[in-house]
């Protein structure tokens, strides 16, 4: 979970600094790295409320 995390920030940062150089092309892999960072986000959301709070 870590490494993806890692990876989604990487990513989003990445494509930060291409879009204020210039015009960046979303592609399928940026769609899933939003997905992992979504369910990161989740997971630790989950994780610091406590329970089940998803279900």
């Amino acid at each position: 979970m870590i490494a993806a995390g890692l990876w989604a920030i990487w990513s989003f940062y990445f494509v930060q600094t291409q879009m204020e150089i210039a015009l960046y092309d979303v592609t399928q892999a940026d769609t899933w790295l939003a997905l992992a960072g979504l369910i990161i986000f989740l997971e630790l959301c989950r994780r610091l409320g406590g329970g089940d709070c998803l279900c």
